[in-house]
């Protein structure tokens, strides 16, 4: 009887397990957080080098061996071959919050048909400041810090949809995000992930800058300040002077007090 049961119980588990991965969503659009040098290149440059080992085609906004090197604008512009995956870096220097007008409809029409497309897409930022448009239509969020300066821990954000009631200072009542850090408890399925940054910086340069071209700055030339010597000689010849001068002024008070003395 009791093997019938966990024959049942097994065969169960078995149908759910097959029913989610057939049914599971592989492409997802994923929002990394993180302030500089907390490891969000690093990050990149570590889910790249996953997915190039899956056989999986990666377009990125940072030259990754193996990766295709694209420009973040092209998005929704020009086709991209099905089942890649792309990684876009400073996505917030791209499309600001507040320059909403440069968040063209067909960059609005790409992200929210991306899961069609079979395309897998990681954006990177410093901050929040994203247009809200495409933070609403985020898979996944994470937050990742750097910690002891050679490992980055990313956190994934739970979003959820909250009713926030009418109250004397908001009048009405609407839906709002509610965030919060996931579970530690679920490491296992992607809550925590840890990146030991000196393994993979060697295949990104995190100086790489793009080159400005050149000024004449006007020069400030540096006065000749006095030496030790002439500070001293200076400073005591002031402070001799002051003493000079208070003296001459105790002198003049005390003459000018005997002649008020014999006018008396």
């Amino acid at each position: 009887m009791a093997f019938l049961i966990f024959l049942i119980l097994g065969f169960i588990m078995i149908f759910f397990i097959i029913q989610f991965i057939r049914y599971r969503n592989p492409y997802k659009l994923i929002m990394v957080f993180g302030k500089k040098g907390s490891g969000k290149t690093t990050y990149l440059t570590k889910t790249c080098l996953k997915y190039l080992k899956k056989g999986r085609p990666v377009y990125s906004t940072v030259p990754i061996p193996g990766a295709y090197y694209f420009n973040p604008e092209d998005i929704g512009f020009y086709s991209i071959p099905s089942e890649s995956v792309i990684l876009i870096d400073e996505v917030g220097m791209v499309w600001d919050s507040r320059d909403f007008k440069g968040f063209k409809k067909e960059y609005r029409n790409y992200f929210k048909l991306q899961r069609h497309y079979h395309h897998t897409v990681y954006l990177f930022s410093q901050s929040f400041d994203i247009d809200k448009k495409l933070r609403d239509l985020t898979d996944s969020m994470y937050l990742i810090r750097s910690h002891f300066n050679f490992l980055s821990v990313a956190r994934r954000i739970n979003k959820c949809i909250t009713i926030v009631h009418s109250d004397s200072g908001t009048g009405e009542s609407h839906l709002a995000d509610d965030m919060q850090f996931d579970s530690l408890l679920f490491f296992w399925c992607g809550s925590i992930q840890i990146t030991y940054i000196p393994r993979w910086i060697k295949y990104f340069d995190s100086f790489d800058i793009p080159e400005l071209p050149e000024k004449e700055f006007s020069y400030c030339p540096v006065p000749n300040y006095p030496n030790l010597k002439e500070r001293l000689s200076y400073g005591v010849g002031n402070l001799y002077t002051h003493v000079l001068r208070s003296v001459q002024g105790l002198r003049i008070t005390k003459g000018i007090l005997r002649i008020v003395q014999k006018g008396r």
